[in-house]
């Protein structure tokens, strides 16, 4: 039985030893991380007149947000992002939200207030191709327009934009890129 059991713990000491040489076992998922500082593209994926750009700051922990600018049929949307990294799945999932400004003013406090009169609301996922050396990301973009009626003081359903992302890794360096009225617009403001 000391035979046996000395056998088994020589066993262990050499395992321990070999993944001390290897950087230790290999579990299964994605290697490496995937912070830093992303961009890219919206492409519609039907026949629209439409494109957009985002910059996305993916940090080590915490949530990942960007900026995003859209045009549509003439009209200029901008808005944010929020999202998470899921490593073992190298995906992004998160919250796409657009408005198009009517008005933007400043109070004497310096305070900003702004309206808007139409919105696209909705989701954003994105896969990491590790296999490429500039992580590529590619995924889709689904979201619902709502315009403002001013008959009815509400938003109305206007229709929908389906995009294509397309991005990729711009920095190492971790950029969460915001402007007053992304702020804004994440943190619940409304418009109208």
């Amino acid at each position: 039985m000391k035979a046996v059991l000395a056998v088994l713990l020589s066993f262990v000491f050499i395992q321990t030893q070999t993944f001390a040489l290897s950087g230790g076992p290999n579990y299964p998922g994605a290697t490496g991380s995937f912070a830093g500082t992303y961009a890219g593209t919206f492409v519609p994926t039907v026949g629209s007149n439409a494109l957009g750009v985002f910059v996305l700051g993916v940090p080590l922990k915490d949530i990942a947000e960007g900026v995003s600018y859209a045009f549509s049929e003439g009209s200029f949307y901008q808005g944010g992002m929020v999202g998470i990294v899921d490593p073992d799945q190298a995906t992004f999932n998160g919250l796409l939200k657009l408005v198009r400004l009517s008005s933007v003013s400043t109070a004497g406090s310096g305070t900003l207030s702004f309206s808007f009169d139409a919105t696209a609301d909705g989701f954003i996922t994105m896969d990491f191709d590790t296999a490429t050396p500039d992580d590529r990301l590619s995924g889709t973009a689904h979201t619902e327009v709502k315009e403002f009626d001013f008959t009815t003081g509400k938003f109305v359903p206007a229709g929908t934009l389906d995009f294509s992302v397309d991005g990729f890794r711009q920095s190492l360096e971790i950029v969460k890129p915001t402007n007053a009225i992304v702020t804004l617009l994440l943190n619940g403001s409304t418009g109208g």
